[in-house]
């Protein structure tokens, strides 16, 4: 499926050199379909899931033969014996063996839930970051267009004497300005495609959709703010059942001797058994291990304790950024926006009027500007916050 679904969509525009634009969800799929860490991830949950059945593993079984001249049948004669020996664990350790695979299965599902939840958090923030980029390329090649249009215009007034020569080489300058802060921009968009492809690690060339809705509103998946929790309760559990399966070794194991023994001048067989119990007489190095383990589940409560501290305290400042950012936005859509668009068709209709002349003209379409900057600055705020906060994943 993830290769059908590559050559659906890479084949026909590649032929072309041309980039497809992609929307967020798209972007997600190919990232969820050809990630190969997410992909390794998945692997080790197979893995850990297999494991489960090794809980009841047993140890080879020892084949013998014995001779031994002081072992000798009723005839007088020694011995030739043929046998088995198994040894056995206390029955509860397998049990408890099983309850350590089952957690480090739990431990690998929930490890992996919370890198998918962790690369399509980088994927959205760095599509929104692209899409900020893009909006601001936007504009800054409006200016750029405007600016060239008048330095033109400067020059021919120049040439002409209708203007002084300072005019025609501020537009130049203030041209060159703009080419300077686009071409930065760019070499900035290269970087965020780079940074976005190794998530989604496909070949297609690809570009943000810029007629995508801009603001990010899926807010409150409970499911992902859990996935923080279930880690940091599965490294618990798996630390837990360890020291459990320690505690249940140190009980005495079992071991069965079967076996027949026989001489030539024997017309049948003689059986035997042994049956032995395995006590943990010298247990002092097992005394420190189960003390070893103890600690350790005492330090992952206390990591956890500390990730609850963390995580309450990084919400409240996201929620409280998200609120400022909010205030913000209304005023740019209520009254900013608007005063740019004003600010930019009064001014130039001063401009060709003559009302004004080009300096008051040029300084009138950059604050114009700059409001429309402050916005989609402000806007890529309130996206990256929003997005921190629907995942709300912290460092482990």
């Amino acid at each position: 499926m993830r290769y059908l679904i590559l050559l659906f969509i890479a084949t026909p525009y590649m032929m072309l050199g041309q980039h497809i634009q992609l929307d967020l969800d798209q972007l997600k799929e190919l990232t969820l379909n050809n990630n190969h860490l997410l992909m390794a991830g998945e692997l080790k949950v197979e893995s850990s899931n297999s494991m489960i059945q090794s809980a009841f593993t047993f140890e080879p079984t020892e084949l013998f033969y014995a001779f031994d001249e002081n072992d000798i049948a009723i005839n007088g004669l020694p011995n030739h014996k043929f046998g088995f020996q198994q040894n056995f664990d206390f029955p509860t350790v397998y049990g408890a063996r099983k309850s350590v695979f089952e957690a480090q299965n739990r431990l690998a599902e929930n490890s992996l839930a919370y890198y998918r939840a962790q690369l399509l958090k980088s994927v959205t923030q760095s599509y929104y970051w692209l899409l900020y980029l893009e909006k601001k390329k936007l504009l800054l090649e409006e200016l750029i267009n405007l600016y060239s249009d008048y330095a033109h215009q400067a020059m021919l007034k120049y040439e002409s004497g209708e203007s002084s020569k300072l005019e025609s080489i501020t537009a130049k300058t203030k041209q060159q300005q703009l080419l300077t802060s686009f071409n930065a921009l760019e070499k900035e968009l290269q970087e965020g495609y780079l940074q976005l492809k190794s998530f989604v690690q496909v070949d297609t060339i690809f570009q943000v959709d810029v007629n995508d809705h801009s603001k990010y509103e899926n807010i409150g998946n409970d499911w992902l703010i859990q996935l923080g929790d279930n880690l940091s309760k599965s490294r618990i559990a798996v630390k837990e059942s360890e020291l459990k399966v320690k505690k249940q070794e140190m009980l005495p194991g079992f071991s069965v001797n079967y076996f027949i023994g026989s001489n030539r001048a024997l017309d049948a067989n003689l059986q035997g058994y042994q049956v032995g119990l395995k006590l943990p007489l010298l247990y002092v190095g097992d005394r420190a291990e189960v003390k070893s383990k103890r600690l350790a589940i005492t330090a992952a409560k206390q990591e956890y304790e500390d990730y609850q501290w963390r995580f309450n305290s990084y919400r409240e400042q996201l929620e409280a950024n998200m609120q400022r950012c909010q205030v913000q936005l209304n005023y740019f859509d209520t009254e900013g926006l608007r005063f740019a668009e004003e600010i930019t068709t009064i001014s130039k209709a001063a401009y060709d009027g003559g009302e004004i002349n080009f300096f008051n003209y040029t300084g009138s379409l950059e604050d114009a500007m700059r409001i429309k900057l402050d916005y989609l600055e402000t806007l890529n705020n309130y996206n990256q916050t929003a997005i921190e906060l629907n995942y709300a994943i912290l460092e482990l």
